[in-house]
């Protein structure tokens, strides 16, 4: 039996913990923060969408280039197989419009539940409010650096056969961002640091449009499914600047362009156009936390 060390308590460190231990590693999940999966409690406005249950093939042509990198992982556990393990570890699951599926109670925390239900069963250690500081790495007999194990925050220094980086990307160095402020790249900052490759470091997820706000942590996301329904993007003058419907990225430049041209902290989304019945069913939870923050996004733009 080989000791396997992951470090990051998310879904793809929990996923690792269990594969390995499903092949009789002696597995230990270690986690910064107080509780596993704590960025699964956001997804899909808290009720976690999932997988698709479209068929493998269609999943391929969504992803715009070398879906490809898909093929060897989906032919081991692919959406299918995802949707079975949850079933079976007492999360049911139900399919909603364009082939989205959440579990049947709503609630990301059901998730979290049958994946720490299914560690426990692997008898997994799981180790909170352990961050780590780098790796332990020795000379192998070709004289190159061999990964021994890790040192954690702490002093500690634990031995393995194995180590696994699961920690995440590096959204909450941002100024703004929908991110927690625990995301802070720490996987990276270790690799770097012991002259690991990193590849396509800069293919960070862009959401271009978050609700503003001048007070301090994380942005209010107001998805791109509002501009597919219809929503439009002002300047400060109120005048359409760009097309609301293109890329991410091309998106969000035209949004930091405009607003350094008029010397702006933010424009302004105009949800109007939806309707007050399209806004009420699809976007309630939308309308309410902007109604929070002092704008009903039925009579007025947001910024």
């Amino acid at each position: 039996m080989s000791r396997v060390l992951i470090v990051g308590g998310g879904a793809a460190g929990m996923m690792a913990a269990l594969s390995a231990a499903g092949k009789g590693h002696c597995v230990t999940v270690f986690e910064k923060n107080e509780k596993l999966g704590k960025k699964i409690y956001i997804t899909g406005k808290g009720r976690c969408n999932v997988t698709n249950a479209c068929e493998p093939q269609e999943l391929y042509q969504s992803v715009v280039s070398n879906s490809k990198f898909l093929y060897s992982a989906f032919s081991r556990f692919d959406n299918q197989a995802v949707q079975d393990f949850f079933e079976a570890n007492g999360c049911p699951l139900k399919t909603e419009r364009g082939g989205r599926v959440f579990p049947v109670s709503d609630h990301s925390s059901d998730i979290i539940r049958a994946l720490s239900s299914a560690l426990e069963k692997a008898g997994v250690e799981i180790r909170l409010h352990t961050p780590v500081k780098k790796l332990l790495v020795r000379k192998a007999e070709d004289g190159s650096n061999a990964i021994r194990g890790l040192k954690l925050l702490s002093g500690e220094e634990i031995t393995a056969d194995a180590v696994v980086l699961a920690c995440g990307g590096l959204g909450g160095l941002y100024k703004n961002s929908t991110n927690f402020p625990h995301i802070t790249g720490d996987a990276l900052g270790i690799a770097m640091k012991h002259g690991i490759l990193l590849e396509n470091i800069d293919y960070i997820q862009i959401h271009p449009t978050t609700l503003y706000s001048k007070k301090p942590g994380r942005r209010f996301l107001i998805s791109e499914s509002v501009r597919g329904e219809g929503a439009y993007l002002y300047d400060k003058n109120g005048q359409r600047f760009t097309n609301e419907l293109q890329p991410r990225d091309l998106l969000s430049q035209a949004i930091f362009s405009q607003m350094e041209k008029q010397d702006t902290e933010f424009v302004w989304e105009d949800m109007r156009p939806l309707g007050e019945s399209t806004i009420m069913k699809h976007f309630p939870n939308i309308f309410s936390r902007c109604l929070e923050e002092g704008f009903d996004v039925r009579k007025e733009p947001i910024p």
